[in-house]
């Protein structure tokens, strides 16, 4: 037993029986219990005894708030029913590995004992369709009442589904996993989104898979939420600028207060998709006070500097920017080539931007890369330059010194990860080794720095220093040379009343009568 960091016990052995009268009288102490399947101790045979020396007792750990929990077998799922009762308020269920008949055992023999659950995420075999679990997973949900939060499979939201949670009066988040990734087989046309009337009424989270065009014709209808405050929309169909611009009109049109929008508009990497964004398709949000927003999609965004003033203007608390960094696209499409180098000034005027994704296109100008920006970004933490490439005419070392110029963060990361969108995707190794470059020549760069402020560090001090000195040697000075004139008054003073009692004397003295 431990405490974790929110201060509440945790069970870290497995179940065994011979540990049975110690769990017994310290279970009501225990708050969160999770059970990884690579815990080799967790076998089949603790479940089983768990389940024989539970027989007729009540709730093993009356006081478990949260179970984590990974299904590989029936034991594992026998052992899951032994332990929840009404205390649970968060589980995490883990059942890729699981049959799909041991996925459905679990889903029935829940109901009636989890019933104050708040959180619940749920993770199934990675061709599980919803169209097998529906039924018993939606007839679950109708006894979950107070739920709060749950996570569903990617494309889990069938019509059924919708229906059993649009009741939910406490329900504000509505997420999915994974996100963006095509590796999941599973049938797009199984997600519905259907809202009913007064269905989701604090709902503020909404993470769906669908194609745009459909994602309009729900959020223009008056059943649509109003409350929503982040959203996620991915499809594997080719989205136009046009469909991107009345499904966002109808977004915002119904839900004003978003402040997190993430659009994953890649299609199927074996697709030819030469549509092209520009930024006018996404004025619609211009009049949003966004945090936090992720555009993806196969080709560059199209827009310049004064299209990122423009987003300055409109979105002053921006954090998060992503603006189809991770491009997959050739000469053939006609795509217009990404932002310019140098245009990534103009997002230094974003005064709370933390991360920055970007499709660079270095080339041009090569004057223009040498000369040192006027500003630098204040809190930038990452620049994702996704599959930008350095053309060979680029100097490495130019590039590095003028994105390096921009930075005040010298601990600032420069990342060309593209697993978000494309997991199994390889791209180029000579751009990867180019930006490595790019990142140990800033980091050169950064050594540098530091150094020729320390040495001017250095070197202001020293000089401080001999100044006091001096200052303190003519302090000195003027202290003696007042000391002197004090003196020298004292002296003349002296001089002067000496003079007086002698003239004093004399008078005296001549005023004296003779003795003869």
């Amino acid at each position: 037993m431990r405490k974790n960091s929110e201060g509440h016990w945790e069970y870290t052995s497995s179940i065994e029986y011979e540990n049975w009268a110690r769990l017994s009288l310290y279970g009501r102490y225990v708050h969160t219990l999770v059970q990884f399947r690579d815990d080799e101790r967790a076998t089949s045979a603790a479940y089983q005894a768990v389940a024989q020396a539970a027989m007729g007792r009540p709730a093993v750990l009356p006081n478990l708030r949260k179970i984590v929990w990974t299904l590989q077998d029936m034991s594992a799922a026998s052992g899951l029913t032994i332990l929840c009762s009404s205390s649970v308020r968060a589980l995490e269920l883990d059942m890729s590995l699981s049959p799909i008949t041991t996925v459905l055992w679990v889903f029935r023999n829940l109901r009636g004992r989890i019933q104050n659950i708040r959180e619940l995420s749920i993770g199934v075999p990675e061709r599980m369709s919803v169209q097998n679990a529906e039924d018993s997973l939606s007839e679950l949900l109708k006894e979950l009442p107070k739920l709060e939060s749950i996570e569903l499979p990617m494309f889990w939201l069938s019509e059924k589904i919708m229906t059993a949670l649009g009741s939910h009066e406490e329900l504000k988040r509505l997420t999915q996993y994974p996100k963006g990734d095509h590796r999941v087989e599973c049938n797009p046309r199984g997600c519905k989104l259907r809202f009913d009337s007064g269905s989701f009424p604090v709902l503020e989270q909404l993470e769906c898979n669908m194609a745009l065009s459909q994602a309009t014709g729900r959020f223009r209808t008056n059943t649509a939420p109003r409350t929503l405050s982040s959203l996620y929309i991915g499809t594997r169909q080719i989205a136009t600028g046009t469909e991107l611009k009345l499904f966002l009109d109808a977004l915002v049109s119904c839900n004003p207060g978003l402040q997190e929008i993430s659009l994953n508009l890649y299609t199927e990497l074996g697709i030819q998709n030469t549509e092209v964004l520009v930024f006018d398709d996404l004025s619609p949000l211009l009049g949003v006070h966004l945090k936090d927003l992720t555009i993806g999609h196969r080709n560059p965004l199209s827009y310049k500097g004064k299209d990122i003033i423009t987003m300055v203007q409109s979105w002053p608390d921006m954090r998060y920017l992503s603006l189809n960094e991770e491009v997959v696209y050739n000469d053939e499409t006609g795509a217009p080539p990404g932002l310019d180098l140098t245009d990534l000034t103009f997002f230094t005027e974003f005064p709370q931007l933390q991360v920055l994704g970007v499709f660079l296109w270095i080339g041009g100008d090569f004057k223009a890369i040498k000369a040192r920006p006027s500003r630098k970004f204040s809190e930038l933490q990452t620049l994702h330059v996704g599959t930008s490439a350095i053309p060979g005419e680029a100097s490495i070392n130019e590039v590095a010194v003028f994105v390096a110029s921009l930075m005040s963060n010298k601990d600032m990361e420069i990342s060309r990860d593209t697993s978000q969108w494309f997991p199994d995707l390889d791209f180029q190794d000579e751009d990867n080794e180019q930006w490595d470059e790019v990142s140990r020549l800033m980091t050169q760069y950064y050594t540098a720095q530091r150094s020729l402020h320390q040495n001017l560090d250095d070197t202001i001090r020293r000089l401080n220093q001999e100044k006091a000195a001096r200052i303190l040697s003519e302090e000195q000075c003027h202290a003696l040379e007042a000391e002197l004139k004090v003196q020298r008054e004292l002296v003349s003073d002296l001089t002067a009343r000496q003079r007086e009692l002698e003239q004093e004397l004399a008078g005296l003295k001549a005023n004296l009568p003779s003795q003869e």
